[in-house]
């Protein structure tokens, strides 16, 4: 099984360990690149971790947490159950609705 990440969580990814680098240091910044290392590994492996949350959108996408960080990876799956597409990762911050109608086309 494998993942992948769209341009656009890509991006956002990048963004969240810049401010952690840029804030806490680069220590803190590998801490969460290692912690964005083991839940896209989860999602990409035979049980994969998420909950839908139809309040914020569709029943395709699945929401993670990564505690104990305040970001929420949403993934979908692509055209196979195998693929996983991390579509977005949001700041705990923001408000999910409207983040959501942001995402760019991925499929």
């Amino acid at each position: 099984m494998a993942y992948r990440l769209t341009l656009q969580a890509q991006r956002e990814r990048e963004d969240a360990l810049e401010y952690q680098a840029r804030e806490w240091g680069d220590r803190a910044a590998e801490e969460l690149a290692a912690a964005f290392r083991t839940v896209l590994e989860q999602i990409g492996g035979w049980s994969p971790p998420g909950a839908m949350r139809e309040q914020f959108a569709g029943k395709r996408y699945r929401w993670v947490h990564l505690a104990p960080y305040p970001y929420n990876i949403v993934w979908a799956y692509g055209a196979a159950a195998e693929d996983r597409v991390i579509v977005r990762i949001l700041h705990a911050h923001m408000e999910p609705i409207r983040a959501m109608r942001k995402t760019e086309r991925w499929s």
